[in-house]
């Protein structure tokens, strides 16, 4: 009786002690709840939880067959909201620019559709092609989807390269510029006489066809026949940019006339080159100065055509405050076939502060006040030459 005794009295002391510890520890060390969630870990609220749109695309794949390189292909694509929210479609990447896509619709209510254009312009070489377009969604089970495109790009008459662009060119001097054409055809490729569509310069441009060698048809995708087109300018044609058309007549069925865009520009027979020289204004732009600093900017006077080794240069008219102008010695480069003069613009350090940066009207520079650097040249076309130049100095 004894020993049962003890036990009871035992097991009333243990507990009051387990509750008075527990009791000591609530209170010496307060609570403060659950441990911090990892809020990026966690995973969000189930599809089914709540409203939530559905995107449903008719197709992700399509094939374009054959392409011929002159034509465009376009095909139409579904996407339904097959869900009880508003769909929001978002363009994402495309594998090239050769793939565009066009969204109807950005905002698909549920029920409802919006379609995706996808237009393709081949532009590579005859083959195979491969091409995608990437769409993002809010859709939680699809946030986005890729749609691809696949086909054989095919050629049956091309011309290398499509435009042919002489760029620059001297007035005085014959320019020269070449052109392939090509056929896929089994039947060799016949061409008629070069015509200009452009009557008012026609008479500075001549064209000339050639046979290609069948060493020049294997290194061009397997061509069966085909011509190089030489065009020449003659000297004379106006200053500025220019245009021509070239049109040839084929045995093509496809293409019974063979259209060949030309184009350039006739400039004086000086240019300048160099860091700054903003050659669609002309005018160099050396921005803001530190007067503490100064700045040295090296330019290249450029002259070609058939005066260009009796060409020389020397100031005209004082330099503007606080420019330092220096010409160096005129070399020789491209095998003789340019000549350049370096032209070193310096802003001392030290030198005041001045205000040429020119403010915007209307598009156009307008200069503050002038500081621009006159040259004499012995050029008979270009008697002198304006360098403006944009700058200010700071303290």
């Amino acid at each position: 009786m004894k020993t049962i005794i003890a036990i009871i009295v035992a097991l009333v002391l243990g507990t009051g002690i387990g509750i008075g510890v527990g009791w000591l520890r609530i209170f010496s060390t307060p609570w403060d709840g659950p441990p911090p969630v990892d809020l990026e870990h966690v995973s969000a609220i189930p599809a089914g939880a709540g409203p939530a749109p559905v995107a449903d695309v008719d197709r992700l794949e399509f094939d374009f067959g054959k392409l011929d390189l002159e034509k465009t292909g376009r095909q139409e694509f579904t996407v339904t909201n097959r869900g009880t929210a508003i769909l929001k479609l978002t363009r994402g990447e495309t594998t090239c620019r050769c793939t565009v896509s066009d969204l109807e619709r950005s905002d698909v209510s549920p029920g409802e559709s919006t379609k995706i254009i996808l237009t393709w312009r081949p532009t590579a070489e005859p083959g195979p092609y491969q091409q995608s377009a990437t769409f993002l969604t809010n859709d939680p089970k699809r946030p986005r989807f890729t749609i691809t495109i696949t086909g054989q790009v095919t050629a049956t008459l091309r011309v290398r390269p499509a435009l042919v662009s002489f760029g620059r060119i001297s007035a005085q001097e014959t320019s020269h510029a070449e052109a392939t054409i090509l056929s896929y055809l089994d039947e060799p490729l016949q061409l008629g006489a070069p015509r200009f569509e452009q009557n008012d310069i026609a008479q500075y441009f001549d064209a000339a066809v050639t046979p290609l060698e069948n060493s020049e048809l294997n290194a061009n995708m397997s061509a069966k026949s085909g011509y190089r087109l030489a065009v020449t300018i003659k000297p004379g044609l106006p200053h500025g940019p220019f245009k021509q058309t070239i049109t040839l007549g084929t045995n093509n069925s496809n293409r019974k006339v063979l259209a060949v865009p030309l184009e350039g520009s006739v400039g004086s027979e000086i240019s300048v080159v160099g860091p700054g020289w903003d050659a669609e204004h002309e005018a160099l732009y050396l921005g803001p100065v530190k007067s503490q600093e100064g700045l040295s900017c090296r330019l290249l006077l450029v002259v070609r055509g058939p005066y260009r080794k009796e060409v020389r240069f020397k100031l005209a008219e004082p330099v503007p405050v606080p420019l330092k102008i220096t010409l160096g010695e005129p070399t020789d480069i491209n095998n003789g076939q340019l000549i350049q003069t370096p032209l070193l613009i310096e802003i001392p350090k030290g030198s005041p502060q001045a205000s040429h940066l020119g403010v915007q009207e209307d598009g156009k520079d307008v200069p503050e006040e002038s500081a621009t650097i006159h040259l004499q040249t012995t050029h008979p076309d270009t008697p002198t030459l304006r360098i403006p130049v944009r700058f200010a100095v700071e303290k």
